[in-house]
C-alpha cells in the first residue's frame, strides 16, 4: 500500500471518529433525496452546515469520508457530486460554486 493511500485511510478513520454525528446526519439527509435537484440541495446544505460549524480546513476529508459512506450505502448518484465539491474546497471561488450548486434546477436522473 502506498503512503498516500495509508494517509487517506488514516484521515478517513480520524474523520469518522471526530465527526461521527455530522457524517451520520449528512449521509442520512443526502441518501433520502429522490431527485437530482434535491440531492444537490442536500449536498449544499450539508457542506454549509459543516463549514459553518467547523470551518473549511477539514471539509475536503469530511466530504471524501461522506462520499465513502454514501457509496457503501448504495447512494451512487451522490458520490461523484461530493467528489466534485471536495475538489473545489480550496478554490478562492468555492462559495460562489457552492451557491450555484443548488440553483441548477431539476434535471432528469440518469
Amino acid at each position: 500500500m502506498k503512503s498516500s493511500e495509508r494517509n487517506r485511510i488514516a484521515d478517513e478513520v480520524r474523520c469518522r471518529q471526530k465527526y461521527e454525528v455530522e457524517l451520520a446526519q449528512g449521509a442520512s439527509h443526502i441518501a433520502s433525496m429522490l431527485y437530482p435537484h434535491t440531492l444537490r440541495d442536500a449536498v449544499q446544505e450539508t457542506v454549509r452546515a459543516f463549514a459553518d460549524r467547523h470551518g473549511r480546513e477539514e471539509l475536503r476529508v469530511f466530504l471524501s469520508t461522506l462520499a465513502s459512506q454514501l457509496e457503501y450505502r448504495g447512494c451512487d448518484d451522490a458520490v461523484p457530486l461530493l467528489q466534485r465539491v471536495a475538489q473545489r474546497t480550496n478554490s478562492a471561488r468555492f462559495n460562489e460554486y457552492l451557491a450555484t450548486l443548488g440553483s441548477q434546477g431539476p434535471t432528469s436522473k440518469h
